[in-house]
């Protein structure tokens, strides 16, 4: 891979030294006298020639050759290529353990007899040597002109000079901001730990403004630079996206009267691979040229696709977005090897309208290198920033904090000395109309209200346990506003004079009596509702009670055996009905559910079964279900349950239960007929 910096040339001479073989006929030709120029290495048959082309030294080896037919030379020109910057395609090549790219911002001149002769980076190198660190002379370091030197004197006497940018104050300052700002996490996690052991409530106001005042600049700031970061990032990316972009337009642009030549057979595939790499010597990166059906004609870097590294074949997002869609460019995100890089493919089209000849792609990478130096300087003006404003905000705020504080302080003192339960509270005294004087203005008329208070207080406390109740009784009253509001909006949309349809309008109508009825009967405090029997048709009431719950979520199979009367209060046995249905209703995990109703006669009673597909009830849970308060569900109260017991054995009947985990869970009620 090292040979891959050079420009490699062979040329043949005789044994007069004039060119010989392909090199004649290439017309290429090479004259020894350069070598008379060049100078011996620490290798055999190898002379390098200094500053010939552009201040790049040029290497040659000459290899003899002898025959009986033939005497003459082979020499091999090694040219450095005029830049250094990796190529995507060179990258794959490289050894993992290569860090020859790890080194950063440094400036290489070397001196020879004390005079300026190489340099490799930006610097502009004075020309003597005494000019920089005068009193090193074999190895040593000095900071001069803002700049730090390092110097060594090499093997073959020539003097190494390195630079590189002197650290500033400003980078000093950003490390320790840069400190501070780790022993500010840390001891904000020391904080959070602490308040998980002592509540922030049990801190004093102090701690608690000056912890406020912290993150109230510290959240916004930080989300502020986030954004700010993710911004450059993102529109510098997109910058690099552009150029390069550009770049290859240009590329596609000037290679289309090549690309003509070579389809019209007037250059040969070799012709167009040097051109291919001629382009990317001067543009400093890989080419791939495709055909028009996609299949590779010709690359900068033929080892990779001889190797099988990469298809011949154009990548297929390529291929949909320009060949089949007609686009013109298209930017794609790719990983080889552990190598993430982009390529940009861009048509190169003919003289008539949607001819497209081929595809240039230019791959490149992101220059993350160049995004991470910019994070990173942003990050270090963000760390400054944040040190510089948040220390004035601790000391102006803890300035200011002293005054907010003091007539806290006073109006805390005097509170504790206030007995609250005496015959005189004496009220507080703050002359200032701020907020504190407004809540010193709310605290002495709580007092004087606090005596005409004491006698409402146990009322409150009274009507405080009635809401509670309240509470739970909304649970049972909830359960069927649903259906019903369903049903009369069905109703609304489809009303006629029919009879059915009026006979589903009694049965809401007798839901919302129903509401009442259990509102009303609750008012009597915690008393179960006190009946009000009568004959009715049970059958019935199955039925309408069944149809509200029928939907596309739920299937209700329905099996009356025949129509039978009982004697009991009809709104209870109707909440008791909703109850029994919504639990089997809920008992669903998967829908739509599927609820089995039988109502059949046996001898002088009737048996009603309501068996759902659940998940059954678990053995441990069994002998409780018919108790007050005991609920398996998460928003439950436990009352349904225990409130259809005792409902039916007020009728003179009997209900339980038969379940079986997994499978579902049937419960059954026996009434006395009328």
């Amino acid at each position: 891979p090292y040979l891959d910096k050079y420009v490699i040339k062979t040329y043949l001479l005789d044994d007069k030294g004039d060119s010989y073989g392909f090199t004649r006929t290439e017309g290429i030709n090479f004259s020894k006298a350069i070598l008379l120029k060049a100078n011996t290495t620490f290798f055999e048959n190898i002379y390098s020639v200094p500053m010939i082309e552009n201040g790049y030294h040029k290497y040659y080896t000459v290899i003899p050759m002898s025959s009986s037919n033939y005497k003459g030379e082979i020499i091999l020109e090694y040219t450095k290529k005029k830049h250094s910057s990796p190529t995507v395609y060179s990258s794959l090549f490289k050894s993992k353990n290569d860090s020859s790219q790890k080194v950063k911002n440094y400036d290489y001149g070397i001196y020879q007899n004390g005079m300026f002769t190489h340099q490799l980076g930006n610097y502009k190198f004075p020309l003597t040597r005494a000019e920089v660190c005068p009193d090193i002379n074999f190895q040593g370091e000095c900071i001069q002109w803002n700049q730090h030197f390092y110097l060594t004197k090499m093997q073959d006497g020539r003097m190494l000079m390195v630079v590189s940018s002197a650290y500033s104050n400003y980078a000093i300052f950003a490390n320790i901001a840069f400190i501070f700002i780790l022993g500010l996490l840390f001891f904000g996690s020391v904080f959070f730990i602490m308040t998980r052991l002592r509540p922030i409530e049990n801190f004093s106001l102090t701690n608690k403004i000056q912890l406020y005042v912290g993150l109230a600049f510290l959240v916004p700031t930080a989300i502020v630079s986030v954004l700010i970061l993710s911004q450059l990032t993102s529109s510098y990316r997109a910058e690099i996206n552009r150029s390069h972009q550009k770049r290859a337009v240009n590329i596609a642009q000037n290679f289309k009267q090549d690309l003509a030549l070579f389809l019209n057979n007037n250059t040969n595939k070799y012709q167009l691979i040097q051109k291919i790499i001629e382009i990317a010597n001067l543009s400093r990166s890989d080419i791939n040229l495709y055909g028009a059906k996609g299949q590779m004609l010709a690359s900068s870097s033929e080892d990779i696709f001889d190797q099988n590294i990469l298809s011949k074949k154009i990548h297929p997002m390529a291929y949909e977005h320009i060949i089949d869609g007609r686009g013109q460019t298209k930017i794609i995100e790719e990983t080889l090897a552990g190598v993430k890089f982009k390529t940009v493919y861009v048509a190169v089209y003919g003289d008539q309208i949607n001819q497209l000849m081929g595809i240039i792609a230019l791959p490149f990478f992101d220059s993350k290198n160049h995004v991470n130096d910019q994070q990173i300087e942003v990050f270090n003006n963000f760390m400054v920033f944040f040190t510089s404003i948040f220390i004035l905000t601790l000391l102006v705020g803890n300035f200011g904090m002293k005054g907010i504080i003091k007539p806290i302080k006073m109006i805390a003192e005097r509170m504790r000395r206030t007995q609250f339960l005496s015959e005189e509270i004496a009220p507080l005294t703050y002359k200032e109309k701020d907020e504190i004087g407004m809540l010193v203005f709310e605290y002495n008329q709580m007092l004087a209200k606090l005596d005409q208070s004491k006698n409402e207080l146990a009322k409150i406390q009274k009507e405080t346990a009635w809401r509670e109740l309240a509470q739970q009784v909304a649970h049972e009253i909830k359960n069927p506003l649903t259906p019903m509001k369903l049903k009369i909006q069905q109703m609304q949309r489809a009303m006629n004079d029919s009879e059915a349809n009026y006979e589903v309008l009694n049965s809401l109508l007798g839901q919302i009596d129903n509401l009442s009825s259990i509102a009303d009967s609750f008012s009597s405090f915690a008393q179960w509702p006190a009946p009000h029997n009568e004959v009715f048709d049970f059958s019935k009431l199955v039925r309408e009670t069944s149809s509200l719950y029928a939907s596309d979520d739920l299937q209700i199979h329905l099996d009356i055996t025949e129509d039978v009367m009982v004697y009991a209060d009809v709104d209870l046995m109707r909440q008791i009905l909703n109850n029994l249905i919504i639990n089997a209703v809920q008992s669903h995990v998967e829908k739509p559910g599927y609820v089995e109703v039988c109502l059949e006669v046996k001898a002088h009673k009737l048996l009603l079964s309501i068996e759902d597909k659940g998940q059954g009830i678990s053995d441990m849970n069994t002998a409780d279900i018919f108790k007050s308060y005991f609920t398996t569900k998460e928003n439950g109260t436990g009352i349904g349950l225990a409130f259809a017991k005792k409902g039916i054995e007020q009728s003179g009947g009997n209900i339980w239960f038969e379940t079986k985990k997994g499978v579902g869970t049937t419960f059954f009620i026996t009434m006395p007929r009328a």
